[in-house]
């Protein structure tokens, strides 16, 4: 029986949207993003172009991590506000890449994309890196909060902006 206060757990790409929609409009964020002062959320299009405000955006995060992140090893609490800033990220990464490359890439949660690509999970355990991931049918991945914590390691070599130009070409 569904209780009528409860609601009902978004798709996974309803999901997607959502927190990529918080990453990008202020007046959807709950203001737990990290350093949101060094975001120009005016220039969030949802086009490839407006990863570049994002690689911006990562640059500055980079540059000011806090240890546990410094480490590499980041697959922190989703819940703190370094957690939820590259889950959103990543989203909005992820959402940029569905609108802007070829169509058919769907999101799928962690145990949706273990199930239905068996091989490709089968020594991936949970993390923030792999919590969702897009998929096709044909069983092209691709992780986009994977390559937001690609970049709060290496910097600008792990540009998003040139990923998803890549990806989109």
């Amino acid at each position: 029986m569904r209780l009528p206060w409860r609601r009902r757990t978004p798709a996974p790409g309803e999901a997607a949207a959502t927190l990529a929609a918080m990453f990008a409009e202020e007046a959807r964020c709950d203001g737990r993003l990290v350093y949101p002062e060094h975001l120009d959320r005016s220039r969030l299009d949802f086009s490839v172009s407006s990863l570049l405000v994002v690689d911006d955006y990562l640059d500055h995060l980079h540059a000011h991590r806090p240890p546990e992140v410094i480490s590499g090893a980041f697959e922190g609490d989703a819940e703190s506000s370094w957690g939820r800033t590259v889950i959103r990220a990543g989203m909005y990464v992820g959402e940029v890449l569905r609108w802007n490359s070829r169509p058919g890439y769907e999101w799928l949660a962690f145990d949706a994309a273990r199930a239905r690509f068996p091989d490709s999970f089968r020594d991936v355990e949970w993390s923030l890196s792999a919590c969702a991931v897009l998929a096709t049918a044909g069983g092209d991945l691709l992780a986009p909060v994977s390559k937001v914590l690609k970049f709060l390691d290496n910097g600008r070599e792990d540009s998003v902006y040139a990923f998803a130009a890549y990806i989109c070409r």
